[in-house]
């Protein structure tokens, strides 16, 4: 097994252990879409423990490596900890920025906080994708904002549930390290 492929691996692993929460028969979790399940992707679980960042960026940077990367981005919250993840190891990726959910009613009442210059190389992240709705709402953003291109949209975990087929209209494709598929569900 190549390093990569067991960083996946692991990666995969510590999710299925760490991240996924199956809730119990009849019971369900309103997602962020607004959605019903029964089981959740807690990825902040993941996503915010010391030993895992660098194991999860170099999966990432296995996916990006070759695209020339100059900023990252995401809407808040799920995309901010990624964020941070690939800027603090990996120096290709100059900065960040991620987007707010609604304009600060206060002080500058930014939008996109961090960094987005005109040409930049973007790639947008986030932790789940479900509907899509999320990473659409960046994309349309950034296209607002007229900084920088798009290069590549990607999530831990698609969920399989529509985001593919959204983002795609939007004229991009969604990449994943994980589908929902991979998991013990």
């Amino acid at each position: 097994m190549t390093d990569v492929k067991l960083k996946e691996k692991t990666l995969q692993l510590i999710i299925q252990r760490m991240a996924l929460v199956k809730v119990k028969e009849g019971e369900e979790i309103i997602l962020s879409s607004g959605r019903k399940s029964n089981y959740y992707f807690d990825m902040k679980k993941v996503i915010m423990k010391r030993d895992i960042r660098p194991i999860l960026a170099d999966v990432i940077w296995n996916k990006i490596k070759d695209d020339e990367i100059s900023a990252i981005g995401g809407l808040e919250v799920g995309a901010i900890p990624i964020i941070d993840i690939m800027i603090d190891f990996y120096y290709k990726i100059n900065h960040g920025f991620y987007i707010r959910k609604e304009p600060k009613k206060y002080g500058l009442m930014k939008r996109v906080e961090g960094f987005l210059f005109e040409n930049d190389r973007i790639l947008i992240v986030d932790d789940v994708a479900t509907s899509g709705d999320t990473i659409v709402k960046c994309i349309d953003v950034i296209q607002e904002e007229r900084k920088g291109k798009i290069v590549k949209v990607l999530v831990i975990v698609d969920r399989l549930e529509g985001a593919k087929e959204l983002i795609e209209e939007k004229g991009y494709k969604l990449e994943h390290i994980f589908t929902v598929k991979d998991f013990e569900i």
